[in-house]
């Protein structure tokens, strides 16, 4: 039991500390909530070719939410709120309320119609690692000199950032998935690198 325990603080620590140099790629490669949202948008973009898009005004207002569960948590110390943890109890066997099970399947219902809402707007892991990411080193990097401004990038990013529009990728949403990268026309435009640590961190678009 204690082995667990240990294991369980290591693991987590090292999570912690790589977030902290290059950013959220947790939640962009290894969280089983997020994977699953992801999942289900490919299924809903393989039949249904237009996406709901939340309206910027809209998200503005949702994007500081999930810090509000973060702080409930802290204070209260309760996972009521947190689909990701609610889903890890599923998948070991383990008994949750109603609920929680109505927290869950609602959020995997709106990802039929919406990129990752949980990831976005609600899930206290993910604003704890972004706010760690606020020192991270390597970063998504844009070249204006070669961008063709054909917004690709923001279409593609689960998250909603708006990589169009900066140099450098600092926003505590970023999950590191690199669909941005992936979905460039223009080679070498987006890429991994040094931050520059002089660039404005970006808490929204």
């Amino acid at each position: 039991f204690s082995v667990t325990i240990l294991e369980r603080s290591i693991s987590r620590l090292i999570v912690l500390s790589v977030t902290f140099l290059i950013g959220s790629y947790y939640c962009g490669w290894m969280c089983p909530f997020g994977t699953i949202q992801e999942y289900l948008s490919k299924i809903r973009k393989k039949f249904v070719k237009k996406t709901y898009i939340v309206p910027e005004k809209i998200e503005k207002i949702l994007s500081p939410i999930r810090y509000i569960p973060l702080f409930i948590a802290v204070i209260l110390i309760t996972d009521v709120l947190n689909a990701r943890k609610i889903m890890f109890s599923l998948l070991r066997g383990n008994q949750i309320t109603i609920i929680s099970l109505v927290v869950v399947i609602t959020f995997l219902i709106l990802s039929l119609f919406i990129d990752r809402p949980f990831c976005r707007w609600f899930c206290v892991d993910g604003a704890r690692y972004g706010l760690l990411s606020f020192g991270r080193i390597l970063t998504i990097k844009r070249d204006n000199r070669k961008c063709v401004n054909c917004q690709k990038c923001d279409k593609s990013c689960p998250m909603r950032i708006k990589v169009s529009q900066h140099k450098e990728i600092l926003n505590p949403k970023c999950i590191n998935c690199l669909s941005c990268i992936a979905d460039c026309p223009e080679q070498r435009t987006l890429s991994i690198g040094v931050r520059s640590f002089s660039g404005k961190y970006n808490l929204i678009s």
